[in-house]
């Protein structure tokens, strides 16, 4: 079975250089922050979009 690509690449990064490996762990950290905080924001609008008054025309 072939190695994902992604893991190829960083297994190939680590070997020319062992920071690229915790680098490429931070980098992934940072994303999976920014996801968590776009989602958390998304659900504040929500709620506080469902708090404003409706007006109908």
């Amino acid at each position: 079975m072939e190695p994902d690509r992604e893991t190829d690449i960083l297994s190939k990064k680590e070997e020319a250089h062992p920071a690229a490996g915790e680098a490429a762990e931070v980098a992934s950290t940072i994303s999976s922050l920014s996801a968590t905080t776009i989602s958390s924001r998304s659900t504040e609008l929500e709620m506080e979009r469902s708090s404003l008054p409706t007006t109908t025309l």
